[in-house]
């Protein structure tokens, strides 16, 4: 998701769509539930100078910096996103999955995609999702 927006931002229409399996797309909402993020922000985003267990302004900054659905571009209103989450919470929560599929639609985006009836993450749904992704792919190449 991220990378998107940076490549998009960097040259509008690089990327045509995007498929994120149980994204994050708020890091900072992530840290605030404790969801095991907040130790890891700080070397996940390489940034040394941060203390990984302080609450700082500054890594509230870096948090939201790097949450696609804070900051999705104009660049980024071309792009055809597909999103899949479980629908049940496990590592990520699904309320990443509403707030990054809100965030596509304010910006007038084209979003698909659904939650997935399982307690999985990512790839250990890929068979569920296989087929709409291959679709997806082949619409968008």
């Amino acid at each position: 998701e991220e990378a998107t927006i940076r490549l998009n931002e960097a040259k509008a229409e690089t990327v045509r769509g995007t498929v994120a399996l149980s994204g994050a797309s708020d890091l900072w909402t992530l840290v605030e539930a404790n969801r095991g993020f907040g130790e890891d922000l700080v070397e996940a985003l390489g940034v040394a100078n941060l203390q990984p267990d302080a609450e700082t302004p500054e890594k509230e900054a870096l948090a939201k910096a790097y949450s696609p659905a804070r900051h999705l571009v104009a660049s980024t209103k071309s792009v055809a996103w597909q999103l899949f989450e479980s629908q049940e919470n496990e590592l990520m929560p699904k309320d990443q999955y509403d707030e990054m599929k809100a965030a596509i639609e304010g910006l007038s985006g084209n979003v698909t995609g659904r939650l997935v009836a399982r307690k999985a993450h990512a790839f250990a749904y890929w068979g569920s999702v296989e087929a709409e992704i291959y679709s997806f792919i082949k619409t968008h190449e």
